[in-house]
């Protein structure tokens, strides 16, 4: 009789073709042996691994590992410039098998480490595995606090940078917890590394290292909703100095010359009115000399000095 062959599926391996793939025996063969052949190969298969939102020229690299965790290559995808295709990197002749997961094993600076992927299972010859993985950078808080010397709250040219100056961010959870730096010298300052979340910046207005009597001419903290790969480096902190107001007092003499006294037989009787304000009567002044009396009133910092001047009069001249 004619008798035909087929091979049972092994795992991990392709199915082979028995050849011949069918035998008749008859009385020529009977009692002989017929020998049939079957190849098989082990099922291998690719992954490939795209990259996204890795800026030209950034190097990041990945390893593929078995369920075992054993190490199947390290690969290098390199970032390029936008309006290119997404840089991709392939592992190839992966064996059969299930449990296989890439890690990223050397993350680019100011980006987020990512998850290791997973679910890569080789079931078929030449099955290919597409995954794609995007980079997500770090954000940031900044960045400046400087001296406001116009108290305008903007930074105009020729204003200084203040140095030392201690600024505190404080994150909501799940992002950090709390972080203190001081302003450099060129009165900058950076939060770098953070993940997307609610924070706040404050300056400290105590802080030794500012200058005393300093005031703020901005806000003295801020609350920033950061998105993920988000640089906010408009937390600005001005201070100025404001100047000692100072009074300036004006002094005018006024002199009154030529007042005529009466005889000095009646001094008790005189009194001499000058600019409306009313003059004592003279005790003993001897008039031959000068006789200064001074009234002194205040307005609003003008001081006015009236200073009487009084001279012999012309008939006690005559007298003597």
């Amino acid at each position: 009789g004619t008798y035909s062959f087929e091979e049972d599926p092994i795992a991990g391996y392709t199915l082979g073709t028995p050849s011949p793939d069918s035998v008749t025996i008859d009385a020529a063969n009977a009692g002989s042996t017929v020998e049939v052949t079957c190849t098989n190969t082990k099922i291998t298969g690719i992954v490939k691994l795209t990259k996204i939102g890795l800026d030209e020229g950034v190097v990041a690299k990945f390893t593929l590992y078995n369920s075992s965790d054993e190490p199947l290559g390290e690969k290098t995808i390199t970032g390029v410039a936008p309006g290119n295709p997404d840089p991709f990197v392939t592992w190839d002749d992966v064996p059969y098998g299930s449990g296989y997961y890439i890690k990223e094993t050397d993350t680019p600076d100011g980006y987020i480490k990512m998850d290791d992927i997973t679910d890569i299972d080789i079931a078929e010859q030449d099955q290919i595995i597409e995954k794609s993985a995007e980079n997500i950078k770090y954000s940031s808080i900044g960045d400046y606090v400087w001296n406001d010397m116009n108290n305008n709250g903007i930074q105009d040219a020729g204003e200084p940078p203040l140095a030392n100056i201690t600024v505190t961010l404080v994150g909501t959870s799940g992002t950090i917890g709390t972080q203190t730096m001081s302003t450099d010298a060129n009165g900058l300052y950076l939060f770098k590394n953070l993940l997307q979340g609610t924070y706040t910046v404050t300056v400290d207005t105590a802080d030794p290292d500012l200058p005393a009597g300093f005031i703020l001419t901005t806000t003295g903290s801020y609350l920033v909703n950061l998105a993920a790969g988000e640089n906010y480096l408009t937390a600005d902190f001005g201070f100025y100095l404001p100047s000692v107001p100072t009074t300036t007092i004006t002094t005018t003499t006024i002199t009154v010359a030529g007042l005529v006294e009466e005889p000095v037989e009646e001094p008790a009787e005189r009194v001499i009115e000058v600019l409306g304000i009313q003059v004592l009567p003279f005790t003993g002044l001897n008039l031959d000399l000068l006789t200064y009396a001074g009234i002194a009133t205040v307005l609003g910092g003008l001081v006015i000095i009236i200073v009487l001047v009084s001279k012999r009069s012309r008939k006690q001249k005559e007298q003597k």
